[in-house]
């Protein structure tokens, strides 16, 4: 099958030109057969743990979404940890200027979940890790705030990942590229 119009424009086309027509759409049909291949992987979890980070990452560029986050923070791209400024901001319970997020109370919420939530319910200190992802989540997605489901994503992803900034961007990144916020609506 070639991509093209109409297949009369084969009689217009030079031998050279119906080539690279035809290279072009077996390398097009052989990157479907890797995306293909890669989703089927994917789902049947054959995946190795060393890769699924990177995985992760490839999907949702971190780097992206940290200089986005800095700019919602009005902070210079090159602003090493822009996590690191949101959590500083919650432990001196210093809100957005537009936020009406109450932090004690979003705090209280997922501390009710943290419990339930099945991946850490054995490791405190990745309880803790998790309340500091979706407390940075709901500080700088106010009208999101926090919702039930979110510490399941966060919990899979910080296992995957081993790193709470990362799982932390890779959470937002998510909510921006699947349009996740009318997932968690107001």
């Amino acid at each position: 099958m070639l991509l093209i119009a109409h297949s009369r424009i084969l009689d217009y086309l030079s031998t050279q030109e119906i080539a690279e027509l035809y290279t072009i759409n077996k390398l097009h049909l052989n990157h479907l057969k890797r995306i293909k291949a890669l989703k089927s992987s994917i789902w049947r979890g054959d995946i190795s743990e060393k890769i699924r980070p990177k995985f992760w990452i490839y999907q949702c560029p971190i780097y992206k979404v940290q200089q986005d986050v800095c700019k919602m923070l009005r902070l210079p791209e090159s602003f090493e940890s822009p996590y690191q400024f949101i959590q500083n901001s919650i432990t001196l319970n210093k809100p957005l200027e537009e936020s009406s997020l109450d932090l004690e109370a979003t705090r209280n919420e997922i501390l009710k979940d943290i419990p339930r939530t099945q991946l850490i319910t054995d490791n405190q200190k990745e309880q803790g890790q998790l309340l500091r992802i979706l407390l940075a989540l709901a500080y700088i997605k106010p009208s999101i705030g926090y919702c039930q489901g979110m510490n399941f994503l966060g919990a899979v992803l910080l296992k995957v990942v081993k790193s709470e900034e990362i799982t932390f961007l890779l959470l937002l990144g998510m909510m921006k590229k699947w349009d996740m916020e009318n997932i968690f609506p107001e």
